[in-house]
């Protein structure tokens, strides 16, 4: 099961989830890029990640907003910061030590894409 976001030459891939009842776990996600670009790394929860939401709060607003809204993941493996248009950049870190970082713009529509994402995002993450 995987769910990727954005539709142009860079994506965000997030698969294999694996959560328990309480929404302790792990989840891969992945930068990939048709120009080569590759990373990835597990993103950790425990109790729930709240991707899903946060992209259901940007399909709510998605005519506009002030500045860029951030997530990130407990652990900040993956950072998210959007900006009206929707293009989001994403950041992925290794564990523990962040030796490395791989950080990309993932153009996202938005409106009804966003929406259709943030279903599917919590419906991997067991968000619902």
């Amino acid at each position: 099961m995987s769910v990727t976001l954005g539709h142009g030459p860079t994506r965000l891939v997030l698969r294999n989830p694996s959560f328990d009842s309480a929404g302790a776990g792990t989840v891969l996600a992945e930068l990939v890029s048709d120009s080569g670009l590759s990373a990835a790394t597990d993103v950790y929860s425990f109790g729930g990640l709240g991707l899903g939401r946060f992209l259901g709060e940007l399909a709510d607003a998605w005519r506009g907003w002030g500045g860029p809204r951030e997530w990130h993941s407990p652990e900040h493996h993956l950072t998210i910061s959007a900006s009206q248009g929707v293009v989001m950049t994403v950041t992925l870190r290794d564990s523990p030590n962040f030796t490395w970082k791989a950080t990309a713009d993932v153009e996202v529509d938005g409106g009804e894409e966003l929406v259709r994402l943030a279903r599917e995002v919590s419906a991997l993450l067991g968000e619902q």
